[in-house]
């Protein structure tokens, strides 16, 4: 099966989305990812989950998600090696942040490290 980086991109932000009220599913023949939540319309939902409980492990594959204490603990690991006081600064101030921490991350490290775009393929 071959994934375009757009889709590759999708899987990896839905790793690293890791909400407890919600999962997200592969389907490897049309490469859509489905988003099943607590908070779409009950109906939708049904409809979604039964789709997705007939094609499990053969159309649908669950995206995995990271564990957030782990992913967080590793981040504040890394923000100790950096030597630029600007950019540690900025990382500390992510990591004091409620949501959205995963991406704004990667944002400063974007922002400091351009090359290690290419890393996050």
């Amino acid at each position: 099966m071959e994934i375009s980086k757009e889709i590759l991109e999708e899987l990896v932000n839905c790793y690293d989305d890791n909400q407890m009220d919600h999962e997200y599913f592969l389907n490897i023949e049309t490469k859509d990812i489905a988003f099943v939540s607590s908070y779409i319309d009950r109906n939708e939902y049904d409809e979604l989950m039964e789709k997705v409980e007939e094609g499990f492990g053969e159309i649908y594959f669950k995206v995995p998600q990271t564990d957030s204490r782990e992913g967080f603990l590793d981040m504040e690991e890394f923000v100790e090696t950096v030597y630029s006081d600007k950019a540690k600064s900025q990382l500390y101030d992510v990591l004091s942040r409620n949501k959205g921490v995963f991406r704004r991350f990667k944002d400063v490290l974007m922002e400091y490290c351009p090359q290690s775009r290419k890393l996050s393929y």
